[in-house]
């Protein structure tokens, strides 16, 4: 079964998953990771949850299913399932480091009290923070 990493280190390469209109589960990396992923026509829940539950939810929705694994109802079910709480639709970005500097000046923010940092800490693992011209990098 492919694991979460590797499936991003391919997207960080540009290989996204196949536009097929299906849903796949692939299991949690650490206790603290676990949601949905969704690229065109494609998304992955990532949960050490049954699978066939997972499917199960999905086939009782009433809705597109290329489009079932972010619908509320499914949400609602898979943060009640494990214990958690949706709060915002999020961005994950990924990608192959380029050479040399960035062409913008950042500055590395070490302030743990800066409320975006703060937020950030409540909520992921080795969280480093930037801040640039006009705005704040986390």
């Amino acid at each position: 079964m492919e694991t979460l990493r590797e499936m991003l280190d391919r997207v960080a390469r540009d290989v996204f998953p196949a536009a097929d209109g299906r849903t796949r589960v692939v299991p949690q990396p650490s206790p603290r990771d676990a949601g949905v992923l969704a690229f065109t026509a494609h998304c992955v829940v990532v949960t050490d949850e049954d699978p066939a539950w997972v499917y199960e939810v999905l086939r009782d929705l009433d809705c597109d299913p290329p489009a079932g694994a972010l619908h509320p109802a499914f949400l609602a079910a898979l943060a009640e399932r494990t214990g958690r709480r949706a709060e915002t639709v999020d961005a994950l970005l990924v990608g192959t480091p380029l050479p040399g500097a960035p062409d913008l000046a950042l500055t590395e923010i070490r302030d743990a009290g800066h409320p975006r940092i703060r937020y950030a800490r409540e909520r992921r693992e080795e969280v480093r923070a930037w801040q640039a011209d006009g705005g704040v990098l986390v």
